[in-house]
């Protein structure tokens, strides 16, 4: 299928994806590049668990790898960490595609 353009999951910490069926992937990182340095990293992550939805969704249970590439933004603030800021958040937009791979059929 050709999901271009559609909100198909949502990214947690983790880093986690649940798909809009339910299902999910964790991943575990196994390489990272900065092509950007104004920018988080690009990764390749491999998927350390999946989960179906509660029911029956498996959009997500196949995926081998997860690829972050053409970030933009996202890094951390330089200034505003020190005790006055104590228990503060700090919102970082950021852009980025993510490609999620599974093993050929």
């Amino acid at each position: 299928k050709n999901y271009t353009g559609k909100v198909i999951a949502t990214h947690y910490a983790g880093p986690t994806w649940q798909a809009t069926d339910g299902s999910t992937v964790v991943g575990s990182k196994l390489a990272a590049t900065t092509p950007d340095a104004s920018a988080i990293p690009w990764l390749l992550l491999q998927a350390v668990s999946t989960t179906s939805g509660p029911d029956g969704g498996d959009l997500l249970t196949p995926t081998t790898y997860v690829q972050r590439v053409n970030t933009t933004g996202g890094l951390a603030p330089t200034t505003g960490c020190d005790g006055t800021t104590v228990g503060a958040a700090a919102n970082v937009p950021y852009t980025a595609d993510y490609y999620f791979y599974h093993a050929a059929d």
